[in-house]
């Protein structure tokens, strides 16, 4: 099972790591794929993120409070979305409250990366997603082993993006004219959310 980490920005790729690190830990048929461990250097960075996009089961968006509106995230989570093979794409929360989560992102079902029960049920669901997946009990021994390093790597970086300015590390890799577009697409998209949302508080206003 394959499951993509999408991340822009430096908190954001370091929760990508620790909860990559964390899957392979706990699961031995579960492979994680982010940019930040899984692109070789002098790879096609597009295409090898094109083709681990198809061939996914689901997805994890690590979601922290300078990537909100990150177009990179949007657009990998609107891949994800359209994907025939994500069963799931999951915001992963870390220093974000559920209400402070965009559209189109909020329409997901968003774990909060320091609830320990939230992220274990993440855990289940991909467990019983597996073709072959572990015993329930053999499942929880691995997860509270492997908890409190993850959880202290979680705390370290909410702890160091309030401390301190960790430089951007938004992911800026060359587009083409074809991702370019898409990404305007995007934010026309966005743009005409907000406008018909406007637009509807308008008319129920006057209609009131």
């Amino acid at each position: 099972m394959k499951i993509f980490i999408s991340w822009s920005g430096s908190s954001s790729k370091l929760v990508a790591s620790a909860i990559s690190e964390f899957l392979k830990l706990v699961f031995q048929r579960v492979q994680p794929f982010s940019s930040t461990d899984d692109i070789e250097k002098g790879a096609v960075w597009y295409t090898q993120i094109r083709l681990a996009l198809q061939s996914v089961s689901a997805g994890i968006i690590c979601l922290t409070p300078d990537n909100l509106n990150s177009a990179w995230l949007l657009f990998e989570a609107g891949a994800l979305a359209n994907t025939s093979n994500a069963r799931r794409v999951t915001p992963l929360l870390v220093g974000v409250r559920i209400s402070d989560i965009p559209y189109p992102l909020a329409q997901f079902q968003a774990v909060d990366a320091t609830n320990k029960n939230d992220v274990f049920e993440l855990f289940q669901y991909l467990n019983h997603s597996l073709d072959l997946g572990l015993e329930e009990s053999v499942l929880e021994v691995l997860f509270e082993s492997m908890w409190p390093r993850f959880e202290a790597k979680i705390k370290d970086i909410e702890s160091l993006s309030k401390t301190s300015r960790i430089d951007d590390d938004e992911q800026t890799f060359p587009m083409d004219r074809n991702q370019q577009n898409l990404l305007r697409l995007t934010e026309i998209s966005k743009e005409l959310a907000r406008r018909v949302d406007a637009l509807e508080k308008r008319v129920y206003k006057e209609q009131s």
